[in-house]
């Protein structure tokens, strides 16, 4: 509700105070070695109930994922914007931590009316 709310009065500070809080846990994940690889993505996002995270493709400057069952966005209508700040630095944090600086942007998402929320992390 809180971040809903927020939505309303400010997108980008809800965007910036969620997208932080996920880089804050991707740090605190690789740093107790519950993440020292990208395989253990789906474990992670599985255990921490955030969603069923499917790692799609991963290529030397670009890695695209899938996540179902968002916690951010599960069984939302379409508002016509992308909802998962949280699950996006988280991505990014992961990926940043494990393997290098990365921008991650989520392209896909119930709040766009998709039935899942897609993200593409390019590396800088």
């Amino acid at each position: 509700m809180i971040s809903y709310g927020m939505m309303e009065y400010s997108p980008s500070l809800r965007s910036l105070i969620l997208r932080g809080a996920g880089l804050k846990l991707a740090k605190r994940l690789v740093e107790s070695g519950e993440v020292k690889s990208l395989d253990d993505l789906p474990k992670v996002f599985l255990n921490q109930k955030i969603g069923l995270l499917d790692i799609l493709e991963e290529s030397f400057n670009r890695i695209k994922l899938n996540i179902y069952e968002c916690m951010s966005c599960y069984h939302t209508v379409p508002i016509g914007r992308t909802l998962c700040d949280f699950e996006a630095g988280l991505i990014q944090g992961i990926i940043e931590e494990l393997v290098g600086r990365n921008i991650t942007r989520e392209i896909y998402c119930q709040g766009l009316g998709y039935s899942f929320c897609g993200f593409e992390v390019v590396f800088e």
